[in-house]
């Protein structure tokens, strides 16, 4: 391994990280319109099926308001809010699959930045519903009983249950480690949602509902929410929401928290054998090696007999190997998934070969195989190990590197980089195969720029990337 040069050693600023981590989620909702669509869709949904179906209401004695809108769209806003959690749910299930959450994890940031930059867009994506109902309301001729007050304590209500829900979300995720525990997210969303004063006051409930909504902490939020607009703004209405947002707040942050801890890249002893780290007996091989530049010297290519796993394919008579996937076998001693292992921080979930080596042979560079070895699509061919480049590399990546790289690199170029990386990936694919395939170019995106961890891995590995390239000239230029 490459020795790691202490002078470099200077923390990371904590907010910029954060902002750049929020500018993310803001591009991939961009490159992305569609998800745009539950933004706006669910909130209109929500507030047209809710104060249809229960306009009658208003005839009852003891209904809060004689003006539907004024009771359904506050409920509205706040479950569209909520609901957004599940972006945050599988942006990140999507990030832990990929393995591009691991390289945050081993960058030199803090690491509450990470949950922090989830929730924080969580609530500033709350703004979206936030206008779209209140849109809605203004144009079916909702009123505002308490004056401005009221749209403001809308807003604070619903980007609290925005934050609130994330942390939920984030918890679970962090726990199941794929995409599909959105679906766990929602449900529970969901449930509470609809067992509380959402479409009926407490007074007008039978049976366990008011027992149930009673002891809901979305109850007093719901109230906060709607003060100002069944009548003029209390502090009676106000302070139990208040309270109730910042009991949650600490609570689901606790357990957000308690999740992050599960994802420790460098478990040892106990936490070992708990992640199952200490099973792993998977022969890994060696790759064709190659130089890297500042200190990394290429080390000799040793293959093994036919003997074990079938793990890639063999050497050609130039003694360079085919690409991982092809028919083939090789055997390389166990030292260096052990390596691998320690440096991801978790066993591997699929085939690769060390392709980069440190001058003391520590692997800088894997190649992966285009799938796990459940089969799930793996977009990233080219990983970096090295953890003294990966720091450095996530020291530029927190000062704007990615929004620098897209600025400075022609866009033709790059385009040309991510078909042609991924023209490589898909020809490692079993020639049978028929099933989901990898997506994206360099580090599983179609265009522009996502991880320069990825594009200096491929360059070092020997591709022609225009962004690892430039990341290579900053690298020189640090102090």
């Amino acid at each position: 391994m490459t020795a790691v040069d202490r002078s470099h050693d200077r923390p990371v600023p904590a907010w910029p990280v954060v902002s750049e981590m929020v500018r993310r989620n803001a591009l991939n909702l961009r490159r992305i319109p569609v998800a745009l669509v539950p933004v706006i869709v669910m909130p209109i949904f929500f507030t047209v099926a809710f104060s249809g179906t229960f306009r009658g209401l208003t005839q009852l004695p003891g209904y809060p308001t004689d003006n539907i809108l004024n009771w359904m769209v506050p409920y509205a806003c706040v479950q569209s809010a909520g609901l957004g959690a599940l972006a945050v749910a599988f942006g990140l299930g999507r990030d832990l699959e990929g393995g591009f959450y691991d390289r945050l994890l081993m960058s030199p940031v803090a690491r509450w930045t990470l949950p922090v930059s989830s929730v924080l867009w969580a609530m500033l994506r709350s703004v979206l519903p936030l206008v779209v109902t209140l849109t809605i309301g203004l144009l079916g001729g909702m009123t505002f009983p308490g004056g401005v007050l009221a749209p403001v304590l809308l807003a604070v209500a619903s980007a609290g249950i925005a934050g609130i829900a994330a942390l939920w979300a984030l918890g679970v995720v962090y726990r199941l480690k794929v995409q599909s525990a959105g679906g766990l997210v929602q449900i529970g969303l969901f449930m509470v949602m609809f067992l509380s004063v959402g479409t009926v006051p407490l007074d007008l409930q039978e049976g366990w509902l008011p027992v149930v909504a009673r002891v809901n902490p979305l109850t007093p939020v719901l109230g906060l929410a709607r003060a100002g607009f069944i009548g003029t703004v209390e502090w009676t209405e106000v302070w139990p929401g208040l309270a109730a947002l910042g009991v949650l707040a600490v609570l689901f942050g606790w357990f957000a928290q308690r999740g992050m801890r599960t994802l420790d890249p460098c478990p040892s002893g106990p936490r070992r054998r708990r992640y199952g780290l200490a099973r792993v007996r998977r022969p890994p091989r060696p790759g064709p090696v190659r130089a890297v530049r500042r200190g990394v010297a290429p080390t000799r290519r040793r293959t093994g007999p036919p003997a074990g796993r079938r793990r890639g394919g063999a050497p050609d008579r130039r003694g360079a190997r085919p690409p991982l996937g092809a028919t083939g076998v090789t055997v390389v001693p166990s030292a260096d998934v052990d390596a691998v292992t320690e440096l991801l921080g978790r066993a591997p979930r699929g085939d690769f070969e060390v392709v980069v080596r440190s001058p003391g042979g520590a692997p800088v560079v894997i190649r992966n195989a285009p799938l796990l070895d459940d089969g799930t699509p793996m977009p990233t061919r080219y990983w970096l190990l090295d953890r003294e480049l990966v720091r450095r590399v996530g020291t530029l990546e927190a000062a704007g590197g990615v929004r620098r790289a897209e600025a400075e690199v022609d866009p033709e170029r790059l385009a040309a980089a991510h078909a042609r990386y991924a023209a490589e990936r898909d020809a490692a694919l079993p020639p049978d195969y028929d099933g989901p395939r990898p997506f994206g170019g360099v580090g599983g995106t179609r265009r522009g720029v996502k991880c320069l961890h990825t594009h200096l891995a491929w360059t070092l590995a020997g591709g022609d990337d225009p962004v690892g390239e430039w990341v290579l000239a900053r690298l020189e230029e640090q102090p």
